[in-house]
């Protein structure tokens, strides 16, 4: 709303107080103490020379202005590294509070929305297992016939085939990942729309370029290096982001050689287990253990070095320790089915299917969706030209 004094328009703002406790909630609780002296944008390597971040975003969350920080792609343009809150004077921890923005940001575009809520409190964690647990285990039912002991005794032979069916397994996931693009694109769409409403600006270079460029950037995640607190970001990053990729390569590479060459061409020697120097086996271990290594190092320095790591909020916490549960349960249940422990074998198997669909389901709403939303605020950023200053 805007009122005449002397000709001149005075814009009067409404704060938003829940969204403000929203953001204390999520970790911001510091944004208080932030007294608007720009130290942490002068030392951010990363914020443009242009309406820099992040001492406008800490006003606007002091101010509970929810609108424009929901639509601002400069909470993404953070790495959270930790230098300005570390050279904040009055310890307001500006980092924190953009990543507590951004988990309110993961519910604001969320679709459905109350996913989004359940995924940034403990409370949500039950039900949203007891999805997973209850499919699999229906399906463990019908193939065993009831009967579960078989899983829990010595076994020399190890068969996850026996009672979790690559076929319907395969099926349930095929149906996450329709419904994961389905609702990703939804949040997606709304967060571009309410960029280009809220920032506006010439288009300087297009979609297809700007999208080249931000890929090249996430691969070699270069702007880590940019950072000085938190230099083992980019190592640690690096270790997991490669570890899904190999990860996922290694499950798409089974699929085919099942559905393809086994079923379909009936080629013997084309379906699971696959020996230890099988390609593919090669493959999902590299990434599996390279997945384990980052999440170490992350949780070793979030918990040793609090002040250079930043401290990390429940949904932050909740994201790590399930990467690390599926990299970690994927490959003991390897070495148990190798080792014929079926006892360890069969419960390390179900724990990590559950694990893989929590993670891969609710991704839309959790920490594993800042990829998707990071990316697609850095191709915003440069479609109109706006670059960190050490770029």
């Amino acid at each position: 709303m805007t009122t005449g004094v002397n000709n001149t328009a005075i814009a009067i703002s409404k704060p938003d107080r829940k969204f403000v406790r929203q953001v204390k909630a999520a970790g911001g609780d510091s944004v208080d103490k932030c007294f608007q002296c720009a130290t942490c944008s002068v030392v951010c390597n990363l914020s443009p020379e242009d309406c820099p971040f992040p001492r406008k975003e800490m006003l606007w969350a002091q101010w509970g202005m929810k609108d424009k920080l929901m639509t601002d792609p400069d909470i993404w343009l953070c790495y959270q590294c930790n230098d300005c809150s570390i050279n904040c004077p009055r310890d307001s921890k500006p980092s924190e509070v953009l990543a507590a923005i951004r988990s309110v940001a993961f519910r604001h575009f969320a679709f459905p929305g109350y996913m989004g809520t359940l995924l940034t409190k403990p409370s949500g964690l039950i039900p949203l297992l007891l999805l997973p647990i209850i499919i699999l285990c229906a399906i463990v039912w019908q193939t065993t016939g009831g009967d579960f002991a078989p899983l829990f005794q010595a076994s020399a032979v190890v068969d996850f085939d026996y009672f979790l069916p690559h076929g319907p397994t395969e099926m349930l996931f095929i149906i996450g990942s329709i419904h994961i693009a389905v609702f990703m694109s939804i949040g997606l769409l709304r967060f571009w729309k309410g960029m280009q409403n809220s920032w506006g600006g010439a288009v300087k270079i297009g979609f297809i370029s700007a999208l080249i460029s931000t890929v090249i950037e996430i691969f070699s995640h270069s702007r880590f290096s940019s950072c000085g607190s938190a230099r083992y970001r980019q190592i640690a990053h690096l270790l997991v982001f490669y570890g899904f990729i190999l990860t996922a390569a290694a499950t798409a590479m089974a699929t085919i050689e099942m559905v393809v060459f086994h079923n379909f061409l009936g080629f013997e020697g084309h379906y699971p287990p696959f020996p230890l120097y099988h390609p593919i086996k090669i493959c999902g271990n590299l990434g599996g253990f390279a997945i384990v290594i980052g999440v170490i190092i992350v949780m070793y320095q979030r918990i040793t070095n609090p002040k250079n790591a930043g401290k990390a909020g429940y949904t932050m916490w909740l994201f790590i320790w399930v990467t690390g549960i599926v990299a970690l349960s994927g490959l003991l249940c390897q070495f148990m089915r190798i080792a014929g422990i079926g006892e360890l074998a069969y419960p390390l198997y179900f724990i990590h299917i559950t694990t893989v669909f929590f993670l891969l389901l609710y991704s839309p709403y959790s920490q594993f969706g800042h990829m998707f939303y990071r990316t697609l605020a850095m191709v915003f950023a440069k479609s109109i030209g706006r670059e960190a200053k050490t770029l």
